[in-house]
């Protein structure tokens, strides 16, 4: 169960930032509506950051569903393993804030990631295309927590990686085994992931021959 929630949860994720992402940028390039975006009076970095928020504020939404259809099922689920006090015993505050902060970090860093490839796209369709096999190893890694297992014998530091260090945070958190030192090294890595890729995508926009596709 704490290994199949986070595989899922990686997966609705990235299905909900893919659905909105892959179209906007690429979508307005190849309509041509971004040429009239980019000439307006404003410095094409507040642009490229204004995309971000908008797209990670639409794919939260989903991200809060997804957050509120897991911690809603947990009764249900546990009960049908004879264990429906766990949920009321054991998953408390800090449970549920650290699974919420990383679920909101990583659909943020799911946008940030299908934004750039949005951005370096010709078309939707190509977008759409390159998307793919990014969700793929997505589901990769994800499948990850059914082969390596979650728990605190693995060293802090891999929480470090980006994705993984999501998938084996959501499942420590579910065991009740999280350590402080994980989640933070996990919530820190996530914040510097999506400041790179924000920092890639303003450089993006600035570059004529990506933005016009020259």
């Amino acid at each position: 169960f704490t290994m199949l929630i986070p595989f899922l949860m990686l997966v609705f994720l990235y299905s909900g930032a893919m659905a909105v992402a892959t179209e906007s940028i690429a979508g307005e390039k190849e309509r041509g509506t971004i040429a009239t975006l980019l000439v307006t009076p404003v410095k094409r970095s507040y642009i490229a950051l204004g995309k971000v928020f908008a797209l990670s504020l639409t794919a939260t939404v989903s991200a809060v569903v997804s957050f509120l259809g897991v911690i809603l099922s947990l009764p249900k689920l546990l009960s049908g393993a004879g264990d429906e006090l766990v949920v009321t015993a054991v998953y408390g505050f800090k449970e549920y804030l650290g699974l919420f902060l990383v679920i909101i970090l990583t659909v943020v860093l799911f946008t940030v990631m299908l934004s750039i490839i949005s951005t370096v796209s010709k078309s939707v369709k190509e977008a759409s295309s390159l998307a793919v096999p990014v969700m793929v190893l997505v589901m990769v890694v994800g499948i990850s927590g059914f082969l390596m297992g979650t728990g605190n014998a693995k060293p802090s530091y891999l929480c470090l990686i980006p994705i993984y260090n999501a998938v084996q945070c959501m499942g420590e958190i579910l065991s009740t085994g999280i350590s402080p030192l994980s989640l933070v090294f996990t919530l820190v890595s996530n914040v510097s992931f999506i400041a790179l890729g924000i920092l890639l995508l303003t450089k993006l926009f600035s570059n004529e021959k990506v933005m016009f596709n020259k």
